[in-house]
């Protein structure tokens, strides 16, 4: 079954698609919209042969070797940011406010970062104490 079909009979390709005009100019509306679903897999196939068949080969952009211009404390901030959108599946926690208080070496060498994350409301906070708890 043709899921492009399925959404035709709706209407929705009536309508110009609101990405249309960033598209290749080789990319049709209709080739561009692809019915996924995360939970059960469906249409995910052919979501990546359409993507590989728009891929270019060619050398990598950066070499390998090639290191972040952030500075540590920055990758630091990214990687707690990361573990609080990890935390709060359906949450963007683009309100949620980092403080690095302090950055210690252990003698093993293992890195102790202590942070003060101020977030939006309790509901939030309940729910990130909660996860940490678990």
């Amino acid at each position: 079954q043709d899921r492009r079909t399925k959404t035709k009979k709706r209407g929705a390709s009536a309508r110009k698609p609101p990405l249309q005009g960033l598209l290749p100019p080789h990319v049709s509306g209709d080739d561009a919209a692809f019915l996924v679903s995360g939970l059960h897999g469906d249409g995910i196939d052919d979501l990546l042969a359409s993507l590989l068949s728009l891929s270019v080969p060619r050398p990598w952009e950066y070499p390998a070797d090639f290191e972040t211009d952030m500075s540590d404390l920055e990758r630091v901030a990214e990687l707690v940011r990361e573990g609080l959108y990890r935390n709060l599946h359906n949450e963007v926690p683009y309100r949620v406010r980092q403080e690095t208080r302090s950055w210690e070496v252990g003698r093993d060498g293992t890195l102790h970062i202590h942070q003060d994350v101020q977030v939006p409301s309790r509901r939030v906070a309940a729910m990130l104490l909660a996860r940490s708890a678990a």
